[in-house]
């Protein structure tokens, strides 16, 4: 929840409707519920996440836009271990979407979808999705329709758009051994550039070390400096759960200029924000 340019608030609500159980390990213990699990019945709740835009001065709601009414609810994650938490929960946490971009200039708003592992550019005010970023065929129902699959990010957090059109975000990479290939879950700070709402280029690329992966929450943002300030659960290998500042080489890799780390092993942030300074600027002099 927060203020956007033109002055009224963004933010998430719930959204809830029914879908279809996929099949997959879980499924005899939903059909031993009475479920009929076969991918196609909407029969289980689904939560989702609204964005709704409210008026500055009466709080009142003046837009909105709901993943319900524009994606397939056969488009849910099948590797991430989510349809294991709904048999506990009592409903699947569907789309889990956790950060938004508002571009006015642009017209258009970026959603991080985390359980779908899906970026999602919608425009505004029509609502119109523009582009869904995510992953191939192979690892999602609606993946011929979406965006640089060759990325091949998971659970990710934290959409910005930068100054220069680059998107900045962080992948958390819950899904990375078998989608990439490494040794041990891997979490990446990426910047990509989007061509002609096409495909996409990676500008830069940062990988963290084992230690430092993050299963959930993470956050990157870009400062004045150039630097990026970042936070992740670090629950990995030796878990240091951090907060860090990062120089970003040219290409790839980047150097740790500033750390701070938990004194609790079993601690979990969830963003890190830098401000600037707690003494405000009440006035300036010139002297010539």
């Amino acid at each position: 929840f927060k203020q956007i340019s033109n002055g009224n608030y963004m933010g998430f609500t719930h959204s809830g409707n029914f879908g279809p159980i996929p099949d997959g390990s879980w499924a005899q213990n939903f059909i031993n519920m009475g479920f009929q699990v076969d991918g196609v019945t909407e029969e289980y709740p689904f939560s989702a996440q609204k964005i709704n835009e409210f008026d500055k001065e009466t709080g009142e709601v003046v837009w909105s836009w709901d993943p319900h009414d524009y994606f397939d609810r056969q488009e849910t994650d099948l590797y991430g271990g989510t349809w294991w938490n709904s048999l506990t929960w009592g409903s699947h946490d569907w789309t889990h979407s956790n950060a938004f971009f508002f571009d006015e200039d642009e017209g258009a708003i970026y959603v991080s979808h985390r359980h779908i592992s899906r970026i999602t550019k919608i425009a505004y005010p029509s609502g119109e999705v523009i582009w869904n970023m995510g992953l191939p065929a192979t690892f999602m129902y609606s993946g011929d329709d979406h965006i640089c699959t060759d990325l091949e990010f998971s659970f990710q957090h934290n959409i910005q758009r930068l100054d220069n059109g680059n998107l900045l975000f962080f992948d958390n990479g819950n899904l990375s051994e078998m989608l990439l290939g490494d040794e041990n879950p891997t979490t990446r700070l990426r910047r990509v550039r989007v061509i002609e709402d096409s495909y996409c280029e990676t500008v830069w690329e940062y990988e963290f070390p084992p230690n430092l992966f993050g299963q959930g929450m993470g956050s990157v943002l870009e400062q004045e400096n150039g630097n990026y300030l970042v936070y992740t659960f670090g629950n990995g290998i030796s878990p240091e759960c951090s907060v860090l500042e990062i120089i970003p080489n040219e290409s790839f890799g980047g150097q740790v200029v500033w750390k701070a780390t938990a004194s609790n092993p079993n601690a979990a942030w969830y963003r890190a924000y830098k401000v600037p300074t707690v003494h405000p600027d009440l006035f300036s002099v010139i002297a010539s």
